[in-house]
This record gives structure tokens, C-alpha cells and sequence, in this order.
């Protein structure tokens, strides 16, 4: 018991999704309530995530179990990473699943929607395009990013990205040519009243920009817009992280995005996750 107390102790809930496990937590504790449960036994655990598996994917399901694992040890002192048979039924539900992955735009997609698509209703869709290519961002890099972040030297912006993962550094990237015409459009548009330090991406539409900011989820689906207005298959696979992963597959081979980075990209294979990294080497002065 000793050493379950130091173990809990030692347990720290994410600062920045410490909500998303408290939710997870709460949900198990409405559960129990609702069916007078009182235990927290394995078979308690196992006929939860049997609830679980007719709602979840076996990705998600993981999920949630790592979420209240962690809050199970730090509210109550108890170590479910114990229970067998829980993490063997895991297992079993995730045998032959696979993953869906985000598809990713080719350069030609990409430039006929940028050429193509009316202003009057997607420009700010192809100021995220353009910024989610050329800086290979994240959903909520984009949501995160500042006016003051976007400097404009007349014909170049110098656009500085503040990492949200804290094991990497912030990086900067310049968009240059017809694709900095684009974005100084949308720039202009920007009500005057709107703040320096204010967020850089502001509610679009009918050809005007309005003091309200972005919200993540609309970043989170205009891959899935872009493919839409584009006519593509399966435009819903087009997800959050479509923008990235196209950055990463186009460097090499699209001159524009390879020109546009002033820091050095590197990717390379987690060998823990499985998953395409991206990082960026500090930038030499």
C-alpha cells in the first residue's frame, strides 16, 4: 500500500488536457453511481470497457483506459495497470483493427484549390492551407497563432510558430510570391480595431473578416472542406492532420515549401509510437 501511496503522489495530470482525464475519470464514477456499484475491481473495470467497446474504436478505447488509469491512481490510490484481464481484452478488441489515416493532398489538389476556389468564401481556408503546408502545423499551432507572430516586410512574411509540445522549440517559415499576395489580402481584410497581440485567424465569410476568432474544430475540418470543394473521394478522411502529413510527403518535391523554411526539417520514425515525427532543428543564425 506504501508503495502505491508514493506511486500516486509521484502522478501528475497534464496541465494542458488535465480536463480531458478529469471528464473520463467523471464518467467512470457517473457509471458506477448509476448502476450502485461501489468497487473498483477488475471485473468492475472489465464490464465498464465491455460498456465502452459498443461506443468506442479499440484506439479510443486505450485511450480512455490511459486517462483513467492515471486518475484512478491519483484520486484513489489504485493501480488498474494491474489488471490482466482488462489490458488481455484490450488487446484482443485491438487484434485486426487499423487505423484510419488522415489522407494527405498532392501539390496539383493543392494549387487548384488555391487558384480555383472563390475567395469570397474560402480565402481564409487558403491562408491556413498555405500556412499548414508551409510550416507543416498542427490544428492547434494554427488556432494558437498570434497577429504579432506574422511579420510582413512588404513582399515576405516571416511567420513564427510557438510549439504547443513542450519538447520541441518554436520555428519560423516565409511565404513569398503569389502565395504572400493571398495571404496580405486576407491580412488586410482584418478589422482595424483588432489588437496586435490578438489571434491571427478571424471568422471569414461573404468576402469580409469579423472580430471573432477561429475555433479549433473549424481548423480541424477545413481539410475536409478543401477536399469537398476539390470533389474528391472520401472527403472525411481529410482530418486535422492532413495538413501536416502533405507538408512532410511535399517537401522534397515542391519547391515553393522547401524554399519556405528557414530552419532545417527533420522526420524521422518513433520507434515507440510508429508515428511520422516532425521536428525542427534551431534555426542558424
Amino acid at each position: 500500500m506504501d508503495s502505491i501511496n508514493t506511486i500516486s503522489k509521484a502522478i501528475i495530470l497534464p496541465e494542458k488536457s488535465g480536463h480531458k482525464y478529469k471528464k473520463s475519470y467523471d464518467s467512470f464514477m457517473t457509471w458506477k453511481s448509476e448502476n450502485n456499484i461501489t468497487s473498483y475491481s477488475e471485473d468492475v473495470l472489465l464490464k465498464y470497457y465491455e460498456n465502452l467497446d459498443s461506443k468506442f474504436k479499440p484506439t479510443t478505447l486505450w485511450t480512455e483506459y490511459s486517462k483513467l488509469k492515471s486518475c484512478l491512481m491519483f484520486y484513489n490510490q489504485i493501480d488498474i495497470s494491474k489488471y490482466k484481464k482488462l489490458t488481455e481484452f484490450l488487446k484482443r478488441k485491438s487484434n485486426g483493427f487499423e487505423a484510419k489515416k488522415a489522407k494527405i493532398f498532392t501539390k496539383d489538389q493543392l494549387e487548384k484549390f488555391i487558384i480555383e476556389a472563390s475567395d469570397q468564401f474560402f480565402l481564409h481556408i487558403k491562408v491556413a492551407v498555405i500556412f499548414g503546408i508551409m510550416g507543416a502545423c498542427r490544428r492547434q499551432e494554427l488556432y494558437n497563432l498570434k497577429a504579432k507572430d506574422v511579420i510582413d516586410s512588404h513582399n515576405t512574411l516571416t511567420v513564427r510558430i510557438v510549439n504547443c509540445n513542450t519538447n520541441q522549440i518554436d520555428r519560423k517559415f516565409t511565404i513569398s510570391g503569389p502565395y504572400y499576395d493571398i495571404c496580405k489580402k486576407y491580412m488586410d481584410l482584418r478589422p482595424r480595431a483588432a489588437k496586435i497581440n490578438n489571434c491571427f485567424f478571424l471568422r471569414y465569410f461573404d468576402g469580409r473578416c469579423h472580430g471573432q476568432k477561429v475555433g479549433i474544430n473549424k481548423f480541424g475540418a477545413m481539410g475536409t472542406v478543401v477536399a469537398k470543394e476539390l470533389k474528391l473521394s472520401n472527403p472525411e478522411l481529410y482530418t486535422g492532420h492532413c495538413f501536416k502529413r502533405t507538408s512532410v510527403d511535399l517537401r522534397k518535391s515542391w519547391p515553393p515549401l522547401s524554399e519556405s523554411c528557414t530552419n532545417t526539417l527533420k522526420t524521422e520514425n518513433d520507434s515507440l509510437t510508429g508515428k511520422l515525427r516532425v521536428s525542427f532543428a534551431k534555426e542558424n543564425i
